[in-house]
Parts: structure tokens; sequence; C-alpha cells
């Protein structure tokens, strides 16, 4: 079917901001039950709407100790030292959005997101991981994806991949922030990284592997 459509995806970045306004370099995970709704854009994309589905157990992550993988994304997370990962009930709070939260057995259709796994540093620095399933989409639609017009590229594994940076004020503390987007076997992966300092985000981001 040769149409645009929209691509309806929660607002990283503006999700950022709120959680990070409730937690302060002392956090612990208590300031997850503080987290807001996160906002959600439309974006319109030149993708072609795909009839197809999949099991989600199909294009999942899992994880084992503290390492996240993907093998459909060819992605893994190992937790950075001193990090969590958080449990079910964590996890629910932090994305304040069940409906987006899978079991393995759900179905996704086109354009239907899976909210995975997310890492917690005990400072409230943090890191989110974000499927959306869009077949026959690719680079091109990043920018509609995220509302984001230029990206850097990072070298991450053995991949070089889509980067955004940016930063915001909490309380007088700078945040730093990167977005890493990538697009393999019919599924976006996005991963959110919010830390205090520059040196912390670039060292959460070498324990990102892309294959």
């Amino acid at each position: 079917m040769n149409k645009k459509v929209l691509t309806t995806l929660a607002a990283f970045m503006t999700f950022t901001v709120f959680f990070c306004t409730s937690c302060s370099k002392n956090a612990d995970s208590s300031v997850l039950a503080e987290s807001q709704d996160s906002e959600v854009t439309e974006a319109t994309t030149t993708t072609n709407i795909q009839e197809s589905t999949v099991q989600y157990s199909q294009i999942m992550g899992s994880v084992s100790g503290s390492t996240y993988t993907n093998t459909n994304s060819g992605l893994t997370i190992t937790a950075p030292e001193g990090w969590s990962v958080l449990n079910s009930t964590e996890k629910s709070a932090f994305w304040n959005n069940d409906d987006n939260i899978r079991t393995a057995n759900d179905e996704l259709s086109f354009n239907d997101i899976a909210y995975e796994s997310v890492f917690k540093a005990d400072n409230g620095d943090y890191m989110s991981i974000m499927l959306l399933y869009v077949p026959g989409a690719s680079e091109e639609d990043y920018s509609a994806v995220l509302g984001i017009d230029t990206f850097d590229s990072i070298r991450l594994g053995d991949k070089d991949v889509a980067v955004t940076y940016g930063s915001y004020d909490v309380d007088g503390s700078e945040i730093k922030t990167a977005t890493v987007i990538d697009y393999n076997n019919n599924t976006m992966v996005v991963i959110t990284v919010n830390c205090f300092t520059d040196e912390d985000l670039q060292s959460t981001l070498s324990n990102i592997s892309f294959s």
C-alpha cells in the first residue's frame, strides 16, 4: 500500500526531561514512581505501510545478569559497573505505560512500540531501550521518528549507527543526553542515555555494541 503513514512514537527527549526532573544525584529507585506520562508525537514518514505482523518473541531482547542481548537487532548492552537492570515493577513505573510493555506471545503490527529494558545507576543516570516494528523503513525515516533533522555517526561495536546529542537543565544541573537509533530486520531500536557528565555519557555509550 503506497501511502504516507503517521509514525507515532513516544517522545524520548520529552520523557527524559520529565523523568530526570524527579531525579537528583542522590536518587534511588524510589524516584521511579514519580515519573510522569511520556508525551506522544506524530511524524509523517514516507514508509509504505506493510500489512504484516510479527510475534514479539521474534524481535524482543533478553536480559541475563547485567547484559541485554537482542539477536534480531544485532545488539548487546552490558550494564556499566555499579548500574542495575530495573525489575518488572520498577520498569512499569519508569515507562508509566504498561500497554507497550509486551509479553513474548504478543503480536505486533506495523508501527507498534515495545518498551524493553532500562538500566539505572545509583546517581540517577539511566539508559532505556525501545523497539518499533516498522517493516519497510530505512535510515531516511530516523528524522521523522525522532523529530530531529541532523544525526551524527558513532561506531558502537562493529557498526556505525546514528546518534544525536543534547542537554537540558534540572535544578541548575546540566543533564547530558544521547539517543542512538538503528534499523535492522524490520525493527528500529532506540536507545536513550542520560548522564550528569559528558565523561559518564561516553563511558556508557561504550557499553553498547552492534554487530
